[in-house]
C-alpha cells in the first residue's frame, strides 16, 4: 500500500483501485493462497460453462472437486 504515496502513482489512471477503500476490498481474492489453482481453472474452463458445453452445475463441482484436489496435494507434502 505505501504505493499510493507515491506522487508518479497518484497521477495513473488506475490508481483508484488502490486508493478507494470500497476498490480495495473488492482484491482481496488475489489474498486467498490458492488463487493460482482458482484462476489457473478458471482460464481454462470458464468458456465450456459461457457457451454450454457443460452445465453450470457440472462446472461448478469440477472447478470444487479440482481446486480441492490440489489444495490437499499442497498441504500433504
Amino acid at each position: 500500500m505505501a504505493i499510493t504515496k507515491d506522487k508518479e502513482y497518484q497521477k495513473m489512471q488506475q490508481s483508484f483501485l488502490l486508493t478507494d477503500k470500497t476498490e480495495q476490498k473488492s482484491l482481496r481474492i488475489f489474498n486467498y493462497r490458492y488463487n493460482g489453482y482458482l484462476a489457473d481453472y478458471l482460464d481454462r474452463y470458464a468458456y465450456d460453462a459461457v457457451f454450454g458445453k457443460t452445465s453450470i452445475s457440472s462446472y461448478l463441482n469440477k472447478l470444487q472437486n479440482t481446486v480441492q484436489d490440489e489444495v490437499d496435494a499442497q498441504m500433504a507434502d
